[in-house]
């Protein structure tokens, strides 16, 4: 039986049954007559179990959940499927399947653009790995984002992003090179991009203006976020102005999973 089984029914007692008491389908009981399908039912008595548990605990495997269930796999594999696509497990090939720890990112007029910064506000830690820094002359496309002339050169900075060291997105950043010299040597594999920017150059970016979406992982990115598949995630557009200059320092492309981040936009009118 896995951790995340036995941890909760360590708490088992006359007055407490364990999700063993609680869970496991018997002739005659709601479980047995539910008329949803098997898969469901199970998934929403492991969801009330999993609550219990910390983010982060392993979650039994299919073979021990069509043990305990009197199930066959594909019925197991169902239903952690369905917790799932409910964002309550995240399951990781090679790994297992986990309680999921869905981290509050605040996209807002006041929150930090810095990845760092608001994950380090959402109470985890925060880190990241550059996969490639290039150096090119910036296409038209890429040009009317920072608001330059195209051919002018520019930095493209592909990075994963991690929380509490589980990915939970990847970014491809646009950067100006004429305001940026020395930046190959300044900006380490895991330093925070922004720290570099207010340390190194002074600039302390802000958005200028954001864009979200939900759509399919690209082939490339899935592989980056080690999605199974090409599902649904949030892409989010940004630029940020250097608000003393008014310069475009970077434009991002930010794809997040969407069990890893919960995406919130807050928007006030301004008075």
């Amino acid at each position: 039986m896995s951790v995340a089984i036995s941890s909760v029914n360590k708490l088992a007692g006359p007055d407490f049954p364990g999700p063993m008491q609680m869970a496991t389908p018997k002739m005659g009981t709601s479980l047995g007559e539910d008329t949803r399908p098997r898969y469901q039912t199970i998934a929403n008595a492991l969801e009330h179990e999993l609550a219990l548990l910390e983010p982060g605990s392993p979650v039994a495997s299919e073979h021990e959940l069509a043990k305990r269930f009197g199930i066959n796999r594909l019925t197991a594999q169902a239903a952690l499927e369905e917790l799932e696509r409910r964002y309550i497990v995240r399951r990781t090939k090679g790994k297992g399947t986990f309680v999921a720890r869905r981290l509050p990112y605040v996209v807002s007029q006041t929150s930090s653009p810095s990845w760092s910064a608001s994950v380090r506000a959402a109470g985890a830690s925060p880190s990241v790995a550059t996969v490639s820094l290039q150096e090119r002359p910036a296409s038209q496309w890429v040009a009317d984002r920072l608001r330059i002339a195209k051919g002018r050169r520019v930095f493209i900075l592909l990075r994963r992003r991690f929380v509490d060291g589980s990915i939970a997105g990847c970014t491809t950043s646009y950067l100006p090179g004429d305001l940026l010299p020395r930046f190959r040597s300044r900006l380490t594999e895991t330093a925070s991009l922004h720290e570099v920017l207010a340390d190194k150059y002074g600039i302390e970016p802000v958005r200028a203006w954001v864009k979200v979406e939900l759509r399919p992982a690209p082939i490339d990115i899935a592989a980056h976020l080690e999605l199974r598949g090409t599902p649904m995630v949030h892409r989010l557009s940004a630029a940020l102005e250097d608000p003393n200059s008014g310069r475009v320092v970077e434009f991002g492309q930010t794809w997040l999973r969407p069990d890893a981040v919960d995406l919130v936009i807050e928007m006030k009118r301004s008075v």
